[in-house]
């Protein structure tokens, strides 16, 4: 009931602020706790358009693909890649 809560809070608040890259991570890991990985790949995936900056948004797809037992190699691929390369811009500079 808690996570049913939780979910419907976190749509509800996407619903307000579309624009918002957190509530987006906030709905795709809620949707993932629900093993609805479509949904949750959907939320995810707006908020790295929103904000394509924004390493909890790559992390959470990173983390959904490896649930997916090797389904998604290419999607997780891409998204290590831009996680490792956001890390590198942030520690090289």
């Amino acid at each position: 009931m808690r996570m049913f809560k939780q979910y419907f809070t976190v749509r509800f608040v996407t619903v307000i602020d579309r624009l918002s890259s957190r509530s987006h991570v906030f709905q795709g890991l809620a949707l993932d706790k629900k093993n609805q990985y479509e949904e949750s790949e959907k939320a995810y995936d707006a908020a790295t358009k929103i904000k394509g900056d924004d390493a909890l948004a790559w992390q959470g797809l990173i983390t959904l693909y490896e649930k997916q037992a090797g389904q998604k190699l290419n999607e997780y691929h891409n998204a290590a890649i831009h996680l490792a390369e956001l890390f590198m811009e942030e520690y090289v500079d």
